[in-house]
């Protein structure tokens, strides 16, 4: 196996059609509507109803209708190990973040983004609060 290092952003984004003023007082107060992707190795993963996927990076801040907009990037970490190693740790992750049990207020992107990042493997060299990051990166 061939370890490689492998550096670890999570995106924010904000939604469109959600109320631009309204979600920026709100998330100047921590509770704005937020979507959050993990970029590793040029893919950015995320949850959804359907369950753990990776897209392209920033895909959904793209096309001739974007559902979001990039709001910022944060640099987290690396991931040190193989790509076996990695794919482990998501699949883990698959069964607690499966198809269906996506909750907006409990269960969501976000939160998966926090349980990826906050990962203690021994190859894997990540920890985060992203609910930290956007309560204090988000005011400005």
């Amino acid at each position: 196996m061939t370890t490689q290092e492998r550096q670890v952003t999570i995106h924010i984004y904000d939604f469109h059609g959600v109320g631009t003023r309204t979600n920026a007082f709100l998330s100047s107060m921590s509770l704005g509507l937020h979507h959050s992707g993990v970029e590793v190795s040029g893919r950015e993963y995320s949850f959804n109803d359907q369950g753990v996927f990776s897209s392209p990076v920033h895909a959904c801040a793209r096309g001739d209708a974007p559902q979001c907009k990039l709001n910022q990037s944060i640099f987290v970490g690396v991931h040190r190990g193989s790509l076996n190693e990695f794919n482990g740790v998501l699949n883990e992750l698959r069964r607690d973040f499966s198809p269906g049990s996506y909750a907006l207020t409990s269960k969501n992107c976000n939160d998966f983004a926090d349980a990826l990042c906050a990962v203690r493997e021994p190859n894997v060299e990540m920890h985060f609060s992203l609910r930290a990051a956007m309560h204090f990166s988000l005011r400005a």
